[in-house]
């Protein structure tokens, strides 16, 4: 994709832009999205929803949730939310209505996941339903602890698996559960 003959083509950037911010280059990814959002916005799916999809995590990734936003309405007119990666988009559709601040739709749309068949955004969406509460005084520490002890085991074997572990530890050390923590 970095190839002279290639690199200058649409299609090359785009994938470029995907594969960024799979690799975490999520500023590179983000402005090369939007640069190119005309070209993606003509991409068949299934290769609309998975690069717009991208383009949402980058886009909040890198503070913007206006560009989140669009992307998300994007992919709700062309019918994503009612496909196979509906979980998927549920999920970002939550993220961005955090990042802008309407939490209260954010936390229908994370608790409406969590009982969702798609093991990975109920685990997704559980964890940041939790962590907006906290943030929102909805919850304690100690109680926000006591329901990440419940996602301890609900996803293995990863970065999130860990990142769910770490952070147990945390709120078990604001809870002043030093034993736990």
């Amino acid at each position: 994709l970095s190839q002279p003959g290639v690199r200058a083509e649409t299609d090359a950037q785009l994938w470029r832009a995907f594969a960024a911010s799979n690799a975490g280059d999520h500023a590179t990814a983000h402005g090369l999205f939007r640069t190119h959002a005309d070209a993606l916005n003509a991409y068949p799916d299934p290769f609309f929803t998975r690069m717009a999809l991208t383009a949402i995590d980058s886009a909040l990734a890198e503070g913007d949730g206006d560009t989140a936003a669009q992307w998300m309405d994007r992919l709700v007119r062309k019918g994503a939310h009612q496909g196979p990666l509906a979980a998927h988009v549920q999920y970002r559709r939550g993220r961005v209505q955090d990042v802008q601040g309407d939490t209260d739709r954010a936390e229908k749309t994370f608790a409406d996941l969590t009982g969702s068949r798609d093991r990975l955004h109920r685990t997704l969406a559980t964890r940041d339903l939790i962590e907006l509460r906290l943030r929102t005084g909805r919850i304690t520490p100690q109680e926000a602890a006591e329901e990440f002890e419940k996602l301890r085991f609900a996803w293995r074997g990863d970065a999130l698996e860990l990142a769910i572990q770490r952070r147990l530890g945390e709120l078990h050390a604001e809870a002043k559960n030093y034993a736990q923590a």
